[in-house]
């Protein structure tokens, strides 16, 4: 028996160059898409060519198709995280995953752990869109739309919220693709910085991933789980196996909460480095603009049309 991997598109207008009669670039033509049905262990998200950091959302999917972390068959969204292998044939990485979320974050009295297999979200293709540097998704459960870029060493996040007195942001380190956690830490050095790492061990051992995350604007309060339960209000940092914190908000209709999370082998302060010399302030477009095939000057980078439109894409498996 012959399995053959077929990637089929409808098609349509071309996100990148429907605008102003731009002259199209190979990069033009990729769908980031192509390859995350079937076997083809491939992530959608928003990577630059060799980029440290591959921000992408990540499937409940288990098992050899979870390898990428992400899988087209899939309808739920555990998160989004930083790290992504794309066409292995097994799997790694899935680190310092972040869910927006709105509602309570506790249903009872009874406190219940921060898992993302608890506070996933449906979505629908309809609503994805992934082009080179660039992905969007609305969470169905939350009503909040996502976009994700980056740069080599950062991913900058940018969440657009539904009016809610309660919304949060959780962070987990106990998430990975493949690898169990040996050791986590988080520390809230102020009102919108966390910095921290996560070690872990699977098909790459003893592994540390080092990570800054500076918010957009200062959170309401914080809280912080070890091993899936509560920590004193007060306490700011931890170290344990298992890692989570949540940062909680009130947000208004169509406001935004943005994300910029640098990453470094070597140390939360070279994480921290690299977040501020490659995203030096909080403009999604203009990072976004200097994706693969776009030109990296301010001008062209401001007036680069935006995508507003996508071939759909369906990855179908044929066995023969």
């Amino acid at each position: 028996m012959k399995t053959i991997l077929i990637a089929t598109t409808l098609i349509g207008i071309n996100p990148l160059i429907a605008a102003r009669g731009a002259i199209s670039q190979p990069v033009d033509e990729v769908l980031p898409l192509v390859g995350t049905g079937g076997h083809g262990h491939t992530y959608p998200g928003a990577t630059v060519p060799f980029g440290f950091v591959q921000l992408s959302p990540d499937t409940p999917i288990k098992g050899w198709d979870a390898c990428a972390g992400y899988h087209y068959s899939d309808s739920a969204i555990l998160g989004f995280s930083h790290t992504h292998l794309s066409g292995t044939g097994i799997g790694d990485l899935g680190d310092v995953l972040v869910l927006p979320i709105t509602g309570k974050l506790q249903e009872s009295t009874n406190y219940h752990a921060l898992t993302v297999d608890r506070l996933r979200s449906g979505f629908s293709h309809d609503n994805e869109l992934a082009t080179p540097g660039y992905y969007k998704v609305l969470l169905d459960k939350y009503h909040v739309l996502a976009e994700l870029t980056a740069t080599a060493h950062a991913g900058m996040h940018r969440y657009t919220f539904p009016a809610s007195k309660e919304s949060h942001i959780l962070i987990d380190l106990v998430h990975g693709v493949n690898n169990q956690v040996t050791e986590a830490s988080l520390k809230i050095e102020n009102k919108t910085l966390i910095t921290g790492y996560r070690s872990t061990t699977g098909w790459a051992k003893h592994r540390t991933i080092y990570f800054a995350i500076e918010c957009s604007q200062p959170w309401k309060s914080v809280g912080l789980e070890a091993d899936g339960k509560p920590l004193p209000a007060n306490q700011a940092e931890i170290k344990s196996r298992n890692v989570r914190a949540h940062l909680d908000f009130k947000t208004s209709a169509g406001q935004q909460i943005l994300l910029r999370v640098g990453l470094s082998a070597v140390s939360a302060e070279e994480a921290k480095k690299n977040l501020h010399s490659e995203m030096p302030d909080w403009d999604f477009d203009v990072i976004r603009a200097a994706a693969p095939g776009m030109s990296n000057s301010p001008a062209s980078r401001l007036n680069r049309p935006t995508p507003t439109s996508a071939r759909r894409f369906t990855p179908l498996c044929i066995t023969r």
